[in-house]
């Protein structure tokens, strides 16, 4: 399997119709790569299946994904991989592992379809955080959602059934795919069993069950290794996910009070 180093001349194209662009890291590394600042900044395209990040390599920077979809996985004790969620597009692989100056990476991600990944060394990630404010914020309001997501993943683990978690599970993946306002939805890489039940932190058996069930409810098709949502609104009202406009002048997704964040939280040094 090939990586494709874009370089330079796709760049400016990344950014002209992404719809998460406001609340995205790359435009403005972008534009410090055309300033000649970012001197260590790659684009590259990733096919199916290729490692992007393997658990326990040294940390030598952070991936930013621009298109597709990539896994986020763990190993267990027994060596064996368990996705712990799906990254798409804005996805920060392992900005905790920079922020901490870890010396390695913490967790692994593959790409589950064709893949355009921004890559940035992390001295040069952190002379930009220092000197651009606007960067700061964005990477302090990304940890304050990534810390949110976490927490609410733990708290429907000890609060909620599976079937509840499940759904979450897929109103998630509709966001991460860029189809959560789309009318129908098909997810273009295999969804197993194994993989939601990672995901979910359930038994095979029981998403089995709770797939027949939303099958039944004609809330989701199952095709061969693939899984379709044919009336996605209808999906999220069941779900409780339907997603609501933040107030004007917050950026999306992210608390007010983040902002504050960025003269709080500071990246450690790198050695």
């Amino acid at each position: 399997m090939r990586v494709r180093d874009l370089g330079q001349t796709h760049s400016a194209a990344l950014c002209e119709t992404c719809p998460s662009v406001e609340r995205c890291l790359t435009p403005s590394l972008l534009q410090h790569l055309q300033d000649g600042r970012a001197a260590d900044l790659r684009i590259s395209t990733y096919p199916t299946a290729a490692w992007i990040i393997r658990q326990h390599q040294p940390q030598v920077g952070i991936h930013i994904v621009c298109t597709g979809s990539v896994a986020i996985s763990a190993e267990r004790a027994d060596r064996r991989e368990t996705v712990l969620y799906i990254g798409g597009r804005d996805c920060i692989m392992n900005l905790e592992d920079w922020a901490l100056a870890r010396p390695i990476y913490s967790l692994s991600a593959r790409a589950l379809t064709e893949s355009t990944v921004i890559f940035i060394g992390k001295d040069d990630l952190r002379r930009l955080y220092e000197s651009d404010p606007a960067i700061a914020q964005l990477m302090t309001h990304y940890l304050a959602r990534r810390m949110e997501s976490a927490q609410q993943r733990h708290i429907r683990s000890m609060t909620t059934d599976v079937k509840s978690r499940l759904m979450t599970a897929f109103s998630e993946l509709l966001e991460a795919t860029g189809q959560q306002t789309d009318q129908t939805a098909r997810f273009q890489f295999p969804i197993t069993r194994q993989l939601l039940a990672d995901i979910v932190g359930a038994a095979p058996e029981s998403i089995s069950r709770v797939l027949t069930d939303l099958e039944a409810e004609t809330l989701i098709m199952r095709e061969p290794a693939h899984i379709a949502i044919p009336d996605v609104p209808r999906f999220l009202a069941r779900a409780g996910s339907i997603t609501k406009e933040p107030p004007a002048g917050r950026p999306s997704n992210a608390p007010a009070h983040t902002a504050m964040l960025v003269h709080s939280i500071q990246p450690r040094r790198h050695r």
